[in-house]
């Protein structure tokens, strides 16, 4: 990492707060910089969890619902390894689904499934059985969640009429009792705020409100100008970074434009209140207090959030509350100014009366499905803004098929050059079938190099494709020293190091990797096959993956190609491996790899160094700092400007 090395962050929510710490604690030398736009870190949220972290139930879209699934599992164990012990909120759990199979009459209107309780169930059992695969033996989903096998069960009718409304159950299909856990929203954001503290290389902007954002130059470097009003001072504020992440939910889309992404497709802002309520319950009906969700559509949902003992046997309940057909006010794009009246009611410049009157509609409708609510009374009302993949009414799941041109993630990562990171994700630039006839190709080629050996006839025809043999003979082994799983070969695989969290999905402990192939921040901050992640050349690997960001300067397919596919291997621009394949000293550039691709060698005097060496071993002379710089000049792409390597 650069010593000037800089990673600005816009949005202090928690997707941003975490990506903070994250980097902070990975890359220590790494100058952080975490815009928010409120008065403090994490004041955005409305201090509540509407529902629950989810494990997929609220989904009829397979994929959906096991994406949800692992990310709170994740998001879980970032919190407990960070130290965080409160995680969820101190109030009743096990989240309830109530598969509707009719319409139900809701303050006047009628209201709907949108998907059969069929199609809902399907998925159920779907996900179970990714649970049961994936954390049968993981010790925080066993601590958090229970047995991956009991991730729900169906209630019978007499434990579900406990809970629900007479009126209601005219129209239910069944009820199921889930593993979901509602968080503690505030404790966490509260947690997280003094985590940040600890890093020195974070730096919290607060009341900084980003306007515009814009790729710049520097040093021959792609770099982003930020620019932002600052509410504390009343003034403007500049600065140039590195790297960008708009973890933002306001204006995204206009940030998006300004940094040239004209092809990506707007999210939508949905603006949403909630209903803040309480109720006193005696012991005996605690039982009938439960986070519950009633499905698919524009229902009614309540989230149990603090549970207080009184004076006696007596407690005071705290909920959340929504009624879709009163909770969401307002959608738009995230490519436009937000209206004035969505920024009023956001900030809650609403007269009392109007605002009591917009909470107290929630209420009454959600009377008409809990028993719990019976005596509920209104306490307050909260507003906030979640991030959905659809506009204009369209009920679609975020990996659905009619979602496949929208980002379904909350955060926009962008590193050098603003344009969208081209991803080939792909090993030797294959696909399945291609794989198959690679294979094929290798195993014959051992055949027929052992049988010539085994007769006392090696064939220097041989060497070529026993060059490419080792290279990628030493790629599978940088993979096991790693860790990396058979994963690592598939075409749609994403680097480990750049997945959410620090090094999830390892097989094997950090501490025993060697020096040369652990990961370099670039590597965690920028999304790449993993195929880059098994050269033992640190300054190697990040050259590969600045390059390859811009397909017109560097196709990763011709690349990976040259590097690991086992084909036309004669006078191929390849590397050449000696010895231990993580041991830079032992990888060796031929002067064809040289000539097409010397570029990607700059600062790396190491693999010169070894050049040399092995090229003395053969007696073929020594190449020198002239011949090497002439090679860097020929094989650079003309949109780059002249890169000339310092010899050391």
């Amino acid at each position: 990492m650069d010593d000037e090395a800089t990673f600005a962050i816009i949005g202090g929510g928690i997707a941003g707060t975490v990506q903070a710490i994250c980097l902070a604690r990975e890359f220590p030398s790494l100058r952080i910089y975490l815009f928010e736009k409120e008065g403090q870190l994490l004041d955005g949220t409305s201090g509540m969890n509407p529902g629950r972290p989810t494990l997929g139930f609220h989904y009829r879209h397979l994929d959906t619902a096991t994406f949800c699934l692992d990310n709170t599992v994740k998001f879980t164990k970032f919190l407990y390894n960070l130290g965080c012990r409160d995680i969820f909120a101190k109030a009743p759990q096990g989240g309830v689904y109530v598969l509707m199979k009719g319409c139900v009459q809701v303050l006047g209107q009628s209201v709907g499934p949108v998907f059969s309780p069929e199609e809902i169930k399907s998925v159920f059992s779907e996900i179970r059985a990714h649970a049961i695969m994936n954390y049968s033996d993981d010790w925080h989903y066993l601590t958090h969640f229970g047995k991956p096998d009991e991730i729900y069960r169906e209630l019978q009718r007499s434990d579900y009429e406990l809970l629900l409304t007479p009126y209601l159950l005219r129209g239910v299909d069944s009820c199921y009792e889930t593993a979901e856990k509602t968080f503690n929203v505030p404790g966490i954001c509260s947690f997280l705020r003094a985590n940040v503290a600890k890093y020195p290389n974070i730096t919290v902007l607060t009341g900084c409100f980003v306007t515009n954002t814009e790729q710049v130059r520097q040093s021959a470097r792609p770099c982003y100008r930020i620019t932002w009003t600052d509410k504390n001072v009343n003034e403007v504020g500049h600065m140039v970074t590195q790297f960008l992440t708009l973890a933002c939910w306001e204006r995204v889309g206009l940030l998006k434009r300004q940094l040239s992404k004209h092809d990506c497709q707007p999210t939508y802002n949905r603006l949403k209140m909630l209903a803040v309520v309480e109720m006193k319950v005696s012991q005996e009906r605690l039982a009938a207090i439960r986070p519950m969700f009633v499905a698919s559509g524009p229902f009614c949902m309540i989230s149990p959030q603090k549970l207080t003992m009184t004076d006696g046997d007596s407690f005071v309940c705290k909920c959340a509350c929504t009624l879709a057909i009163r909770t969401n006010l307002m959608t738009v794009s995230d490519n436009s100014t937000l209206p004035r009246d969505y920024v009023r009611i956001l900030e809650g410049d609403i007269p009392p009366d109007e605002k009591e009157k917009m909470g107290s509609s929630v209420l009454a409708g959600s009377k008409q499905f809990f028993k719990c609510l019976e005596s509920a009374t209104l306490v307050d009302v909260r507003f906030g803004t979640v991030r959905v993949p659809f506009g204009s009414g369209h009920q679609i799941d975020i990996h659905d098929s009619a979602t496949c041109s929208i980002d379904g993630h909350d955060n926009t990562a962008t590193a050098p050059p603003a344009d969208r990171v081209h991803l080939s994700r792909r090993l030797a630039c294959q696909n399945r079938e291609d794989t198959a006839t690679s294979e094929a190709a290798i195993q014959l080629f051992q055949y027929r190099a052992h049988a010539s050996y085994m007769h006392g006839v090696p064939q220097v025809s041989h060497l070529p494709a026993l060059v490419q043999f080792n290279v990628m003979t030493a790629l599978a082994r940088n993979a096991e020293l790693l860790g990396f799983s058979k994963e690592y070969l598939n075409y749609d695989a994403i680097s480990t190091f750049n997945k959410q969290g620090p090094m999830l999905g390892l097989t094997v402990n950090a501490s025993n990797w060697p020096a040369s192939l652990h990961p370099t921040p670039l590597q965690a901050l920028l999304e790449h096959h993993p195929w880059i992640d098994l050269f033992p050349l640190p300054r190697m690997r990040d050259n590969f993956l600045r390059a390859i960001q811009d397909p017109d300067i560097c196709d990763e397919d011709v690349l990976c190609h040259d590097l690991a596919h086992f084909d036309d291997v004669a006078g191929k621009a390849t590397l050449i491996v000696w010895g231990d394949a993580w041991d830079s000293r032992c990888w060796e550039a031929s002067e064809a790899f040289l000539e097409k691709w010397g570029w990607l060698l700059f600062g790396c005097p190491e693999i010169f160094q070894a050049t040399n060496y092995w090229r003395d071993r053969r007696g073929e002379g020594r190449l020198s700092p002239q011949q090497i710089s002439a090679y860097m000049e020929r094989s650079r792409p003309a949109q780059l400007l002249a890169i000339r390597p310092t010899q050391e």
